[in-house]
């Protein structure tokens, strides 16, 4: 497999560029849409609930400190949704593709982890001129959303290429997962701070593995801290696991998917 992959190594980088040649074609603004609809977001966000959240942020010394904080959460979060949004279609958009070509399936998961990670390198960066144009200063700690950011797309692509394939066989996933992103974005802390919830909702949502990640984010963007190793380490292990069980049922279900399809 992945010398299958490294010998289509040129298709996979003419898929991202032809994404992002289709993406700004024709448009005025071309790359920044890609920052604009989080952005906007976080801006409605920050309007609506800044002035119920600004005094129960930790840290919180300014009046763009809330601003900050949904960056940062949203950084970790539009990655992760982006990779799983687009790995549960990807098979079924690509159908036509799959029938006409003997191409290694994976490379398409793989084309859309590369670029997802380009959006959110380019979402870190708008993050960081925000910061620095609000007065935040940062340090080394910024270092620790390379691991970050590698965990989440670990994360999303194995979930992704997991319920892309389930999608092909059972169509009822894929609408299953839209409904479930709405509620997972609300089961995770990046609109507000877990400290308000209960003690009965904070435990609940220990069972949410993207609360690792975006407090992660959280403290290397928002507090300027080194993220707790242990949790990642924990959550790296569980990564590696997930990914390792994604291969050997995409291994299993190869030979049926295009027939599937």
């Amino acid at each position: 497999m992945l010398r299958s992959i490294w010998a289509y190594r040129g298709f996979i980088y003419a898929s991202v560029a032809r994404e992002f040649h289709l993406r700004i074609s024709g448009s005025i603004l071309g790359a920044w849409w890609v920052v604009l609809a989080p952005l906007a977001q976080a801006v409605m966000y920050a309007l609506v609930l800044s002035g119920a959240m600004q005094a129960r942020l930790p840290g919180s010394t300014d009046q763009f400190a809330y601003a900050i904080y949904l960056l940062a959460g949203l950084a970790g979060w539009t990655l992760f949704s982006e990779i799983l949004t687009r790995g549960v279609s990807i098979f079924l958009e690509n159908a036509n593709l799959l029938k006409k070509l003997a191409l290694p399936r994976i490379i398409l998961p793989i084309s859309v982890a590369i670029s997802a990670g380009i959006n959110h390198i380019i979402f870190l960066i708008i993050t960081l001129a925000v910061m620095w144009l609000t007065g935040h200063s940062s340090g080394l700690e910024l270092f620790a959303l390379i691991p970050l950011g590698l965990l989440t797309i670990g994360f999303a692509s194995a979930l992704g290429i997991l319920l892309g394939i389930f999608n092909v066989f059972y169509r009822d996933v894929g609408h299953l997962v839209s409904i479930v992103m709405q509620f997972l974005f609300w089961a995770t802390p990046i609109v507000y701070v877990k400290d308000i919830l209960s003690p009965r909702m904070q435990s609940f949502l220990s069972w949410n593995p993207l609360c690792v990640l975006i407090d992660g984010y959280h403290q290397a963007i928002y507090l300027h801290q080194i993220p707790d190793c242990l949790p990642l380490l924990k959550f790296g292990g569980g990564v590696v696991a997930l990914a390792a069980i994604a291969v050997w049922v995409f291994r299993q279900a190869q030979s049926e998917l295009v027939d599937a399809l």
